[in-house]
């Protein structure tokens, strides 16, 4: 069996998952995780596979002609040794959640990431919301992250790290440890 990620993106309209799904099935495909959501008109995601390695090349094609429905895949075949080493990784983490919530403008998501990778501090989720305040109708940005933290990091350095560029951005940063 081949494990296979793929990502999806379509003007939205019914029947897109139907219309994926079936191209699995019919390549005797297991459809396991996926996050699928509606973006401004876009619908898009991710999904997670598995389809026997004789049909691999066959799902790939017929995916590729998904593109006639205007509907775009992209696919990842999953290498099992390094899934693996990703899992020995994770056993020398901690994890963490980190919340944003401030006014909006451009760069906010830059800046953050910049400070986190100076620590070689690993993302494995984001989700972002622009949205409105309800009396000033001011730009909201709203971010919540899950980080993976190496277990010899500076928790107070990165905090203090974090807290000076709330303080530029002025925005609201916690960063709550999962453990």
């Amino acid at each position: 069996m081949a494990e296979v990620v793929i990502t999806l993106l379509a003007p939205d309209r019914p029947g897109i998952i139907e219309t994926i799904s079936q191209v699995i099935a019919a390549h005797e495909g297991n459809w396991l995780d996926s996050k699928l959501s509606l973006f401004n008109g876009q619908f898009a995601g991710i999904a997670h596979i598995y389809v026997p390695n004789k049909y691999l090349s066959s799902l790939t094609e017929q995916f590729n002609q998904l593109s006639a429905q205007k509907i775009a895949i992209h696919q990842a075949i999953i290498d099992q040794t390094s899934n693996s080493t990703l899992e020995a990784e994770v056993e020398q983490e901690k994890v963490y959640t980190l919340h944003l919530l401030g006014n909006d403008r451009p760069g906010i998501v830059r800046d953050i990431t910049k400070i986190l990778l100076g620590f070689k501090i690993n993302i494995t989720n984001l989700e972002t919301e622009h949205t409105s305040a309800p009396m000033s109708n001011e730009a909201i940005f709203k971010a919540s992250a899950i980080l993976r933290i190496p277990l010899d990091a500076n928790i107070d350095l990165i905090k203090s790290g974090l807290e000076k560029l709330a303080n530029e951005l002025i925005v609201d940063i916690t960063l709550d440890n999962e453990n």
